[in-house]
């Protein structure tokens, strides 16, 4: 009776052992994945701010481009009073 209940107890340690091992390595996968998921968020995050930068960018570039262009063609323009001399 005395074995039997060494095994019990030794049964019943190893399964609480299991059930809490199998517990921390299910709490250690959850974990893993939150911190997955924040990382994606976090790159998707940086992706989308560094297109928005860029989109930006290339607006501010294609706005000065413009103001060049109607810059230099102003600039080619006789002005009223050359018009006027010109009719003279």
């Amino acid at each position: 009776m005395v074995e039997s209940t060494k095994a019990d107890v030794k049964n019943a340690a190893n399964d609480k052992l299991k059930s809490m091992t199998d517990s921390a390595s299910s709490t250690k996968s959850s974990a893993l994945d939150k911190v997955n998921a924040a990382k994606e968020k976090a790159t998707s995050a940086k992706d989308a701010m560094k297109d928005k930068a860029t989109s930006a960018k290339d607006a501010v570039k294609e706005k000065a481009s413009a103001l060049k262009r109607k810059k230099a063609t102003e600039n080619n323009q006789p002005s009223m009073k050359d018009k006027a001399t010109e009719k003279n």
